[in-house]
Order: structure tokens, then C-alpha cells, then sequence
């Protein structure tokens, strides 16, 4: 189960291992923000050319778009819990800045790790319970974000940004090339061309990419959901189609996806 918000996706998941494994996403951008807490064992991750190692009482923060690698080493048992979220790309605080995978402050371990608690307890439970977890989220991700090491130099606002947040805010709505131009006082042509230029795709496909990125929070947090209600959903003319594209944006088919945990 996942808790939906007008700004944010979250949940919070407990992962453990009995036996040394080895995660390869260095192909494959993450599609939501990760913050690991270290419980047992021990992890080696690398990602752009750096490799440093999480042990018992440390924090990882994986963003959201970045890739890596991480092996897992258990003494005797690998355990953590994660903290899986995405808010808007409007509240984003690191849109237009460079975040890598890093380890946070350890000296944040207990009191983050309070809040996450607080986050499982009551990320399942109806209103107005529930709220607690949204309080316990956004109280985590405030004292979470400045903690955060970006680079120092700023990437340039996008043309293209109108185009963007209209596509995230309407993700399910029949859109037409010429309508996103207009939003970026850019004839087709042109806006087509920046498009796929900046983003490296075609409007549509990154449209394509950004619906299976939402299916596969679905797929993963709402596992009493069947793949045709899922392909349903999210606007498929059907599942077979919905399989088919989900197989070309992640390597996966749904259910593989699924039966493998899509992420750690």
C-alpha cells in the first residue's frame, strides 16, 4: 500500500537478505528518490565512477533519475529499510541542480529514522490516522533536502519546462504536440527538435515513459491490483499493449517486475 497526495507518492519498505547479492541499476533510472537506513550488513555502492560503502547506522540517498550499482554484504544478515517517494516535479528542490547518490550525515540516523517508523505505522491506516504518516513524511523530507550535497553549478532553465510540467500534471489526458509547442511558444517543429534534443525522446515516448513509471509504483505497492486493473488505469487500450510497452521502457515485463521488486 502507497500513500497518494495532491505533491508526493511515499511508502516505506524493509528489505533483507540472507545471502550476498548483487543490484545492477546502472542502466536503468531510478523512478522515484530513495533514502536507505542501514539496520545490518553492509552495502557497496557505486554510481558515476564513485564507490563508498553504507554500514549498520548509516543513510543513503539515491535520487530520483540516478543509476548504480550496490552489493549487498550480509554479517550474518543484510537489512535496511527504504524510504521510496516522488513529490511533483514543481516542488522538486533539486530540479534544475546535480544531485548524486550520497551518504547523509549519520548523526541524523536516530531522528530520521523516528519519523520512518512513524511513516510505516501509519502509511496503511484510513483517516484520519493516516495523516500522521503524511505529517512524519514532509517533516522528513524538510530536515532531509538541505542536508542534501548538490553541485555547484546550475543547469540552465529548459524551453521545454512548460511542456514538462503539463505533461506530469496531466499524464493521462490526450495530448497533441501542437498544444505543448503552444505551451512553449515554439512552433511544432522546433519544439519537437528541442524536445527530443534535451530529454532524448519524442514527446510521446517520454509521455510513455513517465505513465510506466507511475504503473510500476502500482505494481509494486498495490499487489492486490491485477495488471489488466493496472493497464486499465493508467489509460491502455490493453494489457497486452500495456506489457508490451512496459517490457521496452524497463527491460521487464510486468510481472517480472513485480516478482523481483522493481528496485532495492
Amino acid at each position: 500500500m502507497h500513500i497518494n497526495h495532491p505533491s508526493a507518492f511515499f511508502v516505506v519498505a524493509k528489505y533483507e537478505h540472507k545471502n550476498n547479492e548483487y543490484y545492477d541499476f546502472s542502466k536503468e533510472k531510478r523512478p522515484h528518490h530513495n533514502l536507505l537506513f542501514m539496520l545490518n550488513g553492509s552495502a557497496v555502492i557505486s554510481s558515476e565512477g564513485t564507490t563508498f560503502t553504507v554500514s549498520a547506522g548509516e543513510i543513503c540517498y539515491i535520487p530520483k533519475g540516478s543509476t548504480y550499482t550496490a552489493k549487498w554484504i550480509c554479517s550474518p544478515t543484510c537489512e535496511y529499510k527504504t524510504v521510496h517517494f516522488n513529490v511533483l516535479q514543481k516542488d522538486e528542490p533539486f530540479e534544475n541542480k546535480k544531485v548524486c547518490v550520497q551518504k547523509i550525515n549519520s548523526s541524523f540516523f536516530k531522528s530520521f529514522f523516528e519519523l520512518v517508523k512513524d511513516i510505516k505505522t501509519f502509511q496503511d491506516a484510513p483517516p484520519p490516522a493516516s495523516f500522521k504518516a503524511l505529517s512524519a513524511f514532509y517533516n522528513l523530507i524538510a530536515e532531509l533536502f538541505p542536508l542534501v550535497q548538490c553541485a555547484d553549478s546550475e543547469i540552465k532553465p529548459s524551453q521545454i519546462t512548460p511542456a514538462l510540467n503539463f505533461l506530469e500534471n496531466n499524464l493521462l489526458a490526450s495530448v497533441k504536440v501542437e498544444d505543448l509547442a503552444k505551451l512553449c511558444f515554439l512552433s511544432p517543429s522546433r519544439f519537437f527538435f528541442v524536445f527530443k534534443e534535451q530529454v532524448g525522446c519524442s514527446p510521446i515516448v517520454y509521455k510513455n515513459q513517465m505513465i510506466i513509471q507511475r504503473a510500476s509504483q502500482t505494481l509494486l505497492f498495490e499487489k492486490n491490483k491485477s495488471i489488466e486493473e493496472i493497464s486499465n488505469q493508467y489509460g491502455f487500450d490493453t494489457p497486452i499493449y500495456f506489457r508490451r510497452i512496459f517490457k521496452q521502457i524497463t527491460g521487464k515485463t510486468p510481472t517480472e517486475y513485480r516478482k523481483n521488486g522493481g528496485f532495492i
